[in-house]
Order: C-alpha cells, then structure tokens, then sequence
C-alpha cells in the first residue's frame, strides 16, 4: 500500500467478497487514430500463485524482461520500475493502399499492423519495432514501391518537370553527364517532343535530321518501327525522302553533289585527302519503270549527256565510280553510267579523264585508278599508255589536273586470281617448265572426293561448288580463294602418300602456295599490315613478278604451248600490279536498273553525311558539322521540279483548248480493234474516276466523272467480271472523248523517252475543241486526268 508507482501507473484491485484475490498494476497505450487506448503493462500478483506479466495482453517471461525469479520476492517498487523500462513493440502504421492485398502476414492492434510473429519486446538498439515488425515495414515500402512504378500521376509529374526545364539548364545537364554528341541530339530531341502537343507541331534540329536519314537509309523497315512505336521521336518518312532526293540519281556526272564533296573535302587533312579512283560494271536486268517525278522512264540507257545515248534501248549494264581514301575510312560514289552492253573502252577512258577532273577540282587527289581486266578496261588502259606486257610495263599516266604528278593504274587483285582458276579449269592443266610435271585440276577433285564422306577434314570449306564451277560459280572470287589456299596446299602434301592419284602433285602444291601468298599479300586490311620496303610482303611480290616473268620468257621461246600458260591479259594484269580488295554489295547479283540507281543515291547521301566509324574519336566543339541540312535544302530549292515544269506546260496549251459546257469533241481517229482495246481502256478509267473523285468534292465534276446512270456499254465486261462492288464506272463521256484517244496517243509514243510530252502534243494536233461541264474546276480536273493517265 505505501509503494510509489512509476509514472502513468495505476492499480487495480480484484475481490471475492471480502478478501483480495489479486492486485492488478499496468499502464495504458497512447490514443490511438480512433481515440481508443489499450492495456499496455500489467504486473498481476495473485494471493497464492506467482505473479504475472503482460504485455498488449500478451503473457511474457518474467526473464524475458529482465527480471530472474529470485527477484519476485524483492520489493513491488523495485519490479515495477524494471518492468517500466522495457521498450515495448508498436507495430507499423497502416496503409489502405496494400491492405486488401498484402495477405496474412500481420495482425492489426490499436490501429497497429504488427506482424504475426511479433515479439512485443524491443530487445537492443535505438529502434522502436522487434525483429519481426522490421520485416514487416521493408515488405509494405517494397510493396509501395512495386504499387508506385507505372501510375500516370508520376509520369503526369515528369512529362511537367521536361515541359517546363529551359534549354540552359537541360545543356548544362548534358555538359557534366558526358554525353555524346549523338546522345545529346537524342536528349534534346525528346524534351522538345515533350512540349508539344500534336506530332505536326515538332521542329526537328538540322544535326537530328541528318542522323534520321542515316537510319532511314540503313533500315527503312527498323526506322518505319521505331517511328510507328513512338520509341524515338522521328519525323515522317516523306520529310527524311524530301532532303534524299536532293542528291539526284540521274546517270552522269552531277555537279550540285561535287559541291558537296568540296566542303567534305575541306575538312580533311592533306594525306586524308589523297585516294584511288574505282571503276566496275555491273551486269543488270533488263528493266523500265516510270519516273513520276519527271515523268520519263528510268532503266533506258543514259550517260548523263557525257556520251551519245540510244535512249530507246534498255540498260543492261551500270558503269560505277567510286573514289576511296588511302587514309580515311571513306569511300564515295561520284558517278553512275546506265549503259545497254559494256561501255566501249575510248569512251570510258573519257569518262575516266572528266572524273579525275572533277575530283581533283573538289578537293580529292586522284594517286591511283582501280579496275579489272575486262576488254573494255584494257582498250581504256591502251588509249591511257597503260602497258602490263614483258619488258615494256609502264603502269601510270600524268594527271590531266596536274601535270606534276602521275595517276597509277592498278588491275583488281580478286579478279585476277578468279579468271587464274577459272583457266586452269577450262584448260584441266597448266604447265610451268617443260621438265617440271603439270599442275592439274583433277589433283583438287581428288583432294574433294577423298574427304567428301568423311567428318573430319583437313579442307573443310572445300565444296562441290568449288570444283564443278558452273556459269554462276565461276564469277565467285571466294571460291578461288579457298581453292588456292595453304589448307589445300597442305593437304595435297598430305594425301600424296596415301593416294597413287596425286604422285605427281609437287608443282600443283608450289603453284596453290605461290597465289596463297600473293592474295594474302594483296589482302591486307590494316595500315600496320600495309607493304613496306624490305617487308615480307614486299618480298612475297618481287619473286611473284619473277616467277611470272620467268614462266612467261619459256612461253615465248615455245619450250611450252600458250594453252599451258595464262591468258595473256591475266599475265599483263597481274604484271601491271595487283590490285585492292572488291567491294561486293549485297546477296542481288543482278538488280534491275531503277533498283540499282536508287540504291546508288543512298549510297551516295549515306557516304556524304555518316559520321566518323571510329569509336574513339573526340568531337571539336568549336567545329560544325561538315554537311549541314541547310545543304541539302539548298539543292532542293535549286533544284525545280522537272515533273510540274512539264505539267505546267501542258497546262497552259489546254488552256487555249477547254470550253466551258457539255462534254464534247471532236472526231478523233480511232484505228483499233476496240474488242480488247475498249475494255481495257475502261477498266483503266475506274481507276482513273476513283483517283479523281477522292481529290474533288465539287459534285458537278464527280458527276462528269464517273457513271451513276447505270448506262455502260459493251466495253465495261471486264470491269463487270472483276467488280466485287466497289470498283467505280467511269463516265461515257469521259471514256469516249478522252480515254480511248488518250490512249492511242500514248501506244505510239510509249517507247520514246519524253512519252509525256509526245502524248499529249499528239492529242493536241488533232483535237482543236474540248468541253467541260464545271466552270470553275475545268482546267485542274483535265490537267489531273492528263497526268494520272499518261
């Protein structure tokens, strides 16, 4: 009765009528968000049991707070007071957000979650929660976390924060995170599309630009997906065409693109600027399409205006020039020549002097001239003082541009080596020395045949491709590589005794080792494996040229048949030098000439403007970029469109003949069988009426168009059999005024270049008198006809 509580305890006292069956002291929980309070403590001491602790009504341990059972029958103060000091567990607060869904994993108590296994003590530390309710309170902020990710308030918040950041302070953001300067054009691209509301509205930088049409011409289909997926923020495909079709494709030398050679040039240094001019043809498939934007056909041959044209041949050739750097990682396509069969070699050797002008006026120094040995090369080699043959090699010509210094003459190195198989597989043998025995193809088809069955090989490329060359095989550089390889040297060696077929196999052994060594030599990749004076490989070319010269020597004294040697331009070839590595484009040996020439501009464009390969190249600040987009406007707006010059033409001579009234005109000459011809021409006019009326909403022109009075004629059987109820009949008038003539017209002038001109100047020479119904909309809706039909 006279023990003093600790602070904020109370006593309670339980009676069985008279006497005291326990006394009961304990201290209560704070307020809790439902004003309610619990039972925190309670010390129970009954009158003839041991005492009891309780903690949020859960029976602990007397140890467990710190106090031994000796020392229950110390003093209540004392026990109290112990009791007082232990740290008791709360529990969490409560979120609504997780409630329904975070399981059985807590209890609630006073407006708590505690965990199930929760100890109610705090046994160390300065923390206020057990071991268990720590665990508890990771997985709720885990839970808020995972909750949190995706809500369209947050990115509702950072769409904000990227509208309302200035461009100061989002450059000097990208300054210390040391971003790339394509990474930074990517950055501030994505704030900017941030800040607008419709994809019409975005402005795209000039650098941006330059980087879009790269991708665009790499991977149409991967730039066509990122832009569909709005995973980078990309301009539409026809803006990124507009600045493509600033470079023209046309055949010949184009002037507006040496302009921008020259300011590439002006930015690299003085070896960077010295290269090699390539020349090649390229067999390609008969082929014409129109050209809508000049409307003219493309696939005809055509120089450029450089050469003589038979403008109604088709093209089956493309002659190519390329300039390549010694120094740099840049190659250049400059000209492209749509030709029908090779170009004649005189003609070629002036395409060759007016290409090494052109290059050297805009900045590129022309060492070198690159080509195989094709008839017409050669002839152009002749007319240049060009000379491969034994003891009269002169292999370079003055410059024209500069008289100072020479241009040298290299033949293709992969060429020579393929037409070197390609003789010994026609001729089956070859011969060195009259004492020496042959070297013949049928040691590598023994070589073959050996390990054809077999899994392990000492020549595991070698195919059936390799040794029965076919019309297409034959052409394949790689396959003479691998055949004259030191793989195929070795295992000739190797088989000679094991099988009785290659016993006389030592010179067909030299001879695979000697155009090994002369290829690798020729194949070098890097500036470090280039040929140096007493280097190997310079070694490896001084006895080649002996070897070449002494073989061909006994040729001349006839101790050997010139059936037992090379071809005399592969000798001369190989003499004059041995060229540089191919360029090989692509798995299509033989596109078609449109193909060819639009895949040649983005080439071209591609070359002008992709940045420098090397991954370990820093950026001059102060420097701009070389080509700039305002270039390739500059083209754009220089260049006038071809196609609404002529159309424009033909406007202003319609013009004089359109009347305004019924439809009406002359008679015209019809000399045709119209059985087809009129069905035809009809089932081209529904498509012709659907085009126009989805441009026009005058409803007196649709009516002029197209057939809504249910009256067709003979002529309209095919689009009858083709109709699936969606095909649109075009007007009577239409198709008997204009159509059936229109079409006339064009069948006589369909192989001429300038189709569009010729056609509609043949209508106008026998029609004096046309009427339209519109008044207002006469002109355009003829006009449009013209155009769409021819």
């Amino acid at each position: 009765e006279n023990c003093t509580l600790p602070s904020n305890w109370f006593c309670d006292i339980t009676r069985n009528i008279e006497s005291v069956v326990a006394k009961t002291y304990f201290t209560l929980s704070p307020l809790n968000l439902y004003n309610k309070r619990i039972v925190k403590k309670q010390f129970v001491l009954f009158k003839d049991s041991q005492p009891e602790f309780y903690i949020n009504g859960t029976q602990i341990k007397a140890s467990d707070v710190g106090i031994k059972d000796s020392c229950l029958t110390l003093s209540l103060e004392y026990i109290l007071i112990e009791f007082d000091k232990v740290k008791v567990c709360h529990g969490v607060q409560p979120n609504k957000n997780i409630m329904s869904s975070f399981g059985p994993q807590f209890v609630e108590s006073n407006g708590h979650w505690k965990h199930s296994n929760c100890l109610n003590i705090v046994t160390a530390g300065t923390s206020e929660l057990c071991v268990w309710c720590k665990q508890l309170k990771l997985l709720i902020i885990k839970k808020l976390k995972r909750l949190s990710v995706g809500k369209p308030i947050r990115l509702d918040n950072i769409k904000i924060q990227m509208k309302n950041i200035k461009t100061s302070t989002l450059n000097k953001i990208i300054q210390k995170s040391n971003l790339t300067e394509c990474q930074s054009n990517l950055v501030h691209e994505i704030f900017n599309a941030s800040k607008v509301k419709c994809k019409n509205q975005m402005r795209y930088s000039d650098n941006w630009m330059l980087l879009c049409l790269i991708l665009q011409i790499r991977s149409p289909s991967g730039y066509r997906f990122l832009r569909d997926q709005s995973i980078l923020p990309l301009p539409c495909i026809k803006t990124v065409r507009k600045y493509l079709l600033a470079i023209n494709n046309e055949c010949g030398f184009d002037m507006n693109f040496f302009k921008l050679l020259k300011k590439k040039m002006l930015s690299k240094t003085e070896k960077q600027i010295k290269g090699i001019l390539l020349i090649d043809e390229v067999f390609l498939r008969s082929s014409i399409s129109v050209k809508s934007r000049t409307l003219t056909y493309t696939g005809l041959e055509d120089f450029g205006g450089e050469l003589p044209s038979r403008e109604t041949e088709k093209a089956d050739h493309s002659l190519v020039f390329m300039w390549s750097s010694l120094a740099d990682n840049f190659s250049q396509p400059i000209a492209v020549f749509a030709s029908k069969g090779p170009v004649k070699g005189l003609d070629l050797t002036k395409l060759v002097i007016k290409a090494i002008m052109l290059l050297e006026n805009a900045g590129a120094q022309v060492l070198g001239l690159t080509s195989d040995g094709a008839s017409t090369n050669r002839t152009m080699w002749n007319n240049l003082g060009i000379s491969g043959k034994i003891g009269n090699t002169l292999n370079s010509f003055c410059n024209p541009f500069d008289d100072k210094r020479k241009v040298f003459v290299f033949s293709d190195g992969p060429h020579l080596i393929k037409t070197i198989c390609n003789r010994l597989h026609d001729k089956k043998c070859l011969r060195l020395h009259p004492s020496k025995s042959f070297v013949k193809w049928e040691h590598y088809t023994e070589v073959y045949k050996i390990e054809e069955n077999l899994l392990g090989k000492v020549c595991p490329k070698i195919t059936k491709n390799h040794i029965f060359l076919s019309n297409l095989s034959k052409m394949k550089v790689k396959y003479a590589t691998q055949l004259f390889s030191n793989s195929m040297a070795v295992a000739i060696q190797f088989y000679r005794s094991r099988y009785q077929n290659l016993k006389d196999s030592e010179e067909t052994e030299q001879f695979t080792l000697v155009l090994n060594n002369l290829f690798d030599t020729l194949n070098r990749k890097f500036p470090a494996e280039g040929i140096r004076k007493n280097s190997y490989d310079f070694e490896v070319l001084e006895k080649s040229m002996e070897w070449l010269d002494a073989w061909e020597l006994i040729v001349q004294k006839e101790l050997i048949t010139a059936n037992e040697f090379l071809t005399q331009q592969t000798a001369e070839g190989l003499r004059n030098f041995f060229g540089i590595i191919r360029q090989v484009s692509g798995p299509n040996d033989h596109p078609s000439t449109p193909t060819f020439l639009q895949l040649y501009r983005m080439l071209t464009v591609s070359s002008l403007i992709k940045p420098s390969k090397s991954g370990n190249c820093i950026t001059n600040e102060d420097q701009k970029p070389v080509l700039e987009i305002c270039d390739f406007k500059n083209l754009i707006n220089y260049n006038s469109s071809l196609r609404e010059e002529k159309i424009k033409n033909m406007k202003s001579k319609l013009d004089v003949l359109i009347e305004e009234g019924n439809w009406d005109c002359e008679d015209l000459f019809l000399e045709h069988d119209y059985s087809v011809f009129e069905c035809v021409v009809y089932y081209l006019g529904w498509y012709l009426a659907k085009r126009l009326c989805k441009k026009s909403k005058c409803e007196l022109c649709i009516k002029s168009i197209k057939n809504d009075t249910g009256n067709k004629g003979k002529e309209s059987e095919l689009v009858n059999l083709k109709n699936r109820g969606f095909l649109i009949y075009p007007n009577n008038n239409l198709f008997n005024i204009i159509l059936q003539v229109l079409e006339t017209c064009f069948c006589k002038h369909a192989s001429s270049v300038d189709v569009f001109e010729n056609t509609y100047n043949e209508f106008l020479l026998h029609v004096t008198n046309l009427s339209f119904p519109c008044t207002d909309h006469k002109h355009e809706i003829v006009t449009e006809i013209f155009t769409m039909y021819i």
